[in-house]
């Protein structure tokens, strides 16, 4: 019985194989719609594979609310001339505080304020540090004191008096290497410039991600970086730029596969029934 019907599929196949294969081909063809569509709302986000009650979605979910997005778009300016990229700077902050930009950007980060540093720079120091400086002028207090006693006798009359209180040692622990520009993040020789944007929404979000970047590039663009220094060149990097390489490059990898895919079944179909199509 069943070596009937297999016989009688097989004549089917064998008399009606081109409407077989037009029949397989709208299949395939109506299926990779909905295969598209699936493939266009692919989360690369790891916190959408975790159930929603655990906590570190909760904490993620509750920094989306206040600061609108988690991660950051980059843009680097590159140029031997290092006021042309903070002019090119500058300008491109300017232009992206507009009005339709908004929607993708909620601040930009691109300068330090070193006034403020500067202000308060004992509340960046070691506890160790602040203790050997309030050492230091506790001692030099009593020395001083002393000297005003009736009863102080100074030994070293011929030598020249005490320097005044030295923290040059404690100061080049915090200077550190001269590297770059105190104000914009640099690189060592200044060259490169990074701004960095942080975005209105989440780099969970592809179609996002992709109209921030396209937004920004066509910003830049409007510049027209080449009138700063005919050497300047405008980059993207961050988060956001690696999540919409990683996103194209899975996209890529299922084309090809699909395609293979495709060639492969017509192959074998080909092969096993010895004709062309």
């Amino acid at each position: 019985m069943i070596e009937r019907w297999f016989r009688v599929l097989a004549d089917l196949t064998y008399r009606h194989y081109k409407s077989i294969i037009v029949v397989s081909i709208l299949l395939t063809v109506f299926c990779s719609f909905f295969v598209f569509k699936l493939v266009r709302r692919l989360e690369t986000d790891i916190a959408a594979l975790i159930p929603d009650n655990y906590q570190s979605v909760k904490t993620i979910n509750e920094i989306k609310k206040r600061v609108g997005g988690v991660g950051s778009l980059v843009v680097l300016v590159q140029s031997p001339d290092f006021e042309a990229n903070k002019r090119f700077a500058e300008d491109f902050v300017k232009e992206l505080q507009g009005s339709e930009y908004k929607k993708f950007v909620n601040f930009i980060d691109y300068k330090r304020d070193v006034a403020f540093f500067k202000k308060n720079a004992l509340l960046f120091m070691e506890t160790g540090d602040l203790e050997e400086i309030l050492a230091r002028v506790e001692d030099r207090i009593t020395l001083e004191k002393l000297k005003l006693s009736p009863m102080y006798i100074q030994l070293d009359e011929g030598e020249a008096e005490e320097d005044a209180l030295d923290f040059s040692d404690i100061e080049a622990k915090y200077k550190g290497a001269e590297e770059g520009d105190d104000t914009y993040y640099t690189n060592r020789d200044r060259t490169v410039l990074a701004i960095e944007a942080m975005p209105a929404g989440t780099v969970s979000n592809i179609g996002f991600a992709k109209e921030m970047h396209s937004k920004l590039k066509e910003a830049a663009n409007q510049l027209v970086p080449l009138s700063y220094h005919p050497q300047m060149v405008i980059e993207f990097g961050g988060p956001f730029k690696n999540k919409i390489d990683e996103f194209d490059t899975i996209l890529s990898d299922i084309k090809s596969t699909l395609i293979f895919g495709l060639i492969g079944v017509v192959l074998i179909l080909t092969i096993y029934f010895r004709q062309p199509l």
